[in-house]
């Protein structure tokens, strides 16, 4: 919605792995049919993207370059420490909470390359760029998203 509107806030430089939902099926499925055994993380094969590219990426997908506001972590503490004071006055919940802010601002939530599945247990990944488009078709078709 944010990058619809021609705007996209960064918390950050930090980076981190996606992978689009089908593609955790498929994994999933076979690493049921193997004899797998292990610990694993599942990522698209990219290395990890930055706020920035995801932000870029969505824009195309959306037709709408967006302005990149970076946020330092001390603007996050800030904007979660007034979101957390104005929660305990009105007796809600926080929009960004402390903890939510520190795990926004994570310099590294990228797949370690050592502890990702084996390709042939992962099959071909749905890039980017097709998995975005995918999703904003979805929104659009749900009234989510102009």
């Amino acid at each position: 919605q944010m990058v619809a509107r021609g705007f996209a806030v960064l918390p950050g430089p930090g980076r981190f792995s996606l992978i689009e939902a089908g593609d955790v099926a498929t994994a999933l499925l076979a690493v049921v049919a193997s004899d797998y055994r292990g610990l694993a993380e599942l990522d698209d094969g990219h290395g990890g993207y930055s706020h920035s590219e995801l932000a870029i990426a969505i824009g195309v997908a959306v037709g709408r370059r967006p302005w990149l506001i970076p946020l330092s972590t001390g603007v996050l503490d800030v904007a979660a420490m007034v979101a957390t004071a104005l929660a305990k006055i009105t007796g809600g919940s926080p929009l960004l909470s402390y903890d939510r802010a520190r795990y926004l601002a994570h310099a590294d939530w990228v797949a370690a390359p050592t502890a990702v599945l084996p390709p042939a247990l992962r099959g071909a990944p749905v890039d980017l760029r097709t998995g975005l488009a995918r999703t904003v078709a979805w929104y659009r078709q749900a009234g989510s998203l102009r």
